[in-house]
């Protein structure tokens, strides 16, 4: 859960040589590395596809082909609960310009569980909400949920939240740019992790982009360990993406939740512009 250029995937290793293996059978060859930190997570697999080798290659070394246009077959990347202390404590000085402070995150059985100390003119008072994932496409969709404000302040609870949510993810709320999160209504952000971490990963190594079109989430697990996402080939996914709590009875409640997002987003969006009548 982090910036996109300079945090959600962070930078991309120091070396210029990715730890890929190559392997080929029947014509079709696989690359893949595993345990790459990268920023604040670590991919745990890498997989990209090397279509039309011809005659067997042989023991060939992976940077044969990297300026081969290859094609995405699975990654799964984690974020421990340690590297998320550690986001918490590089937006703390942020927030705290905008009066707040105190933030603290952490990882419960399918969701983020956030609190903070709001202050706003005279009045002060303890937020808490929980951070939801449902998916879009390919994308990570990060919603705000279960927003309480404890005690009095004279702006809205959600408002107060989504400026956390976006801080946390450094969201943008120009939608389209590939290495940054971006907002998509009040308490709402999209993140496309395959393309951030791709982009920040291969071209500053000297690897080329791999095609990304067939590929889907295919599991979201948040527990006390931290937050595990998987995307495999289009078609793949044989049940609902594995988010608890308590699925599958909260499923059609989340997906629910996301369809009435994305029909207030033009009264969200009055109200993130200040539009409080």
């Amino acid at each position: 859960m982090a910036e996109g250029a300079s945090g959600a995937t962070g930078q991309a290793p120091t070396s210029s040589r990715l730890p890929f293996t190559f392997q080929a059978s029947g014509g079709v060859g696989k690359l893949a590395l595993a345990e790459l930190p990268v920023g604040p997570v670590i991919i745990d697999r890498l997989e990209l596809e090397v279509t039309d080798l011809g005659t067997d290659p042989g023991i060939t070394p992976a940077e044969r082909f990297q300026r081969r246009r290859t094609r995405l077959r699975g990654l799964a990347v984690r974020m421990t609960t340690a590297a998320l202390d550690e986001r918490v404590a590089q937006v703390r000085k942020q927030l705290a310009t905008l009066g707040l402070t105190q933030l603290h995150a952490k990882v419960g059985d399918g969701f983020v569980s956030v609190r903070a100390r709001a202050a706003d003119g005279l009045a002060a008072a303890d937020l808490s909400f929980r951070i939801q994932f449902v998916n879009a496409g390919a994308h990570l969709r990060a919603l705000a949920t279960t927003v309480r404000i404890h005690g009095h302040l004279p702006t809205p609870g959600p408002i107060v939240a989504d400026r956390v949510l976006t801080a946390l993810f450094g969201a943008t709320d120009t939608a389209g740019v590939t290495e940054r999160p971006h907002t998509r209504g009040l308490c709402d952000v999209e993140i496309d992790l395959v393309g951030a971490l791709l982009w920040h990963l291969l071209p500053p190594n000297g690897w080329r982009l791999p095609a990304v079109a067939n590929v889907e989430l295919t599991a979201i697990r948040i527990g006390r360990a931290g937050i595990e996402i998987a995307y495999g080939p289009a078609g793949t996914r044989t049940s609902e993406l594995g988010v608890r709590p308590p699925w599958p009875a909260a499923r059609p409640k989340m997906q629910a939740l996301a369809a009435a997002h994305d029909l207030m987003h033009s009264v969200d969006q009055q109200l993130r512009e200040g539009h409080l009548e």
